[in-house]
C-alpha cells in the first residue's frame, strides 16, 4: 500500500513528479547496461 500511496501522492512542498520519474529511467537504464556488461 506503501508504494500505491507513494505512487498517487501528489507532488507536494513544490515538488514534481519529474525527479522520481528520472529516478526509475536512471535505475532500468543502469540495469540494462549492467546486464549488457555481463560476460
Amino acid at each position: 500500500m506503501s508504494v500505491n500511496t507513494l505512487v498517487t501522492d501528489p507532488p507536494q512542498s513544490g515538488a514534481s513528479p519529474l525527479p522520481q520519474l528520472i529516478f526509475i529511467v536512471c535505475e532500468i537504464f543502469i540495469r540494462h547496461i549492467g546486464f549488457q556488461l555481463l560476460p
